[in-house]
C-alpha cells in the first residue's frame, strides 16, 4: 500500500503510461491546463461548475489544488 501511495504521490518514470510517469501535482496541473483550453461547448454542458465561460476554472477545490 504504502508503495502504491509513493507511485501515484511521485509517479512511475518505468512505467509506460504517461499518466502513471506524473506526480499526483503535474496530473491535477494537466486537468486544469485540458479545462481552462476547453471549447465553449464543453464548458456549458461537460464541465459547467468547474470553468466559466472565458475558460477560467472557478472550481474551489480546483484552484486549492492548482500546483
Amino acid at each position: 500500500m504504502l508503495n502504491e501511495l509513493k507511485r501515484i504521490w511521485n509517479g512511475d518514470q518505468n512505467s509506460k503510461d504517461p499518466y502513471e510517469q506524473n506526480s499526483i501535482f503535474e496530473n491535477i496541473a494537466e486537468v486544469i491546463n485540458q479545462l481552462e483550453t476547453s471549447d465553449l461547448e464543453d464548458r456549458k454542458g461537460e464541465f459547467k461548475g468547474l470553468v466559466n465561460e472565458n475558460g477560467r476554472v472557478i472550481n474551489e477545490l480546483l484552484n486549492y489544488l492548482r500546483p
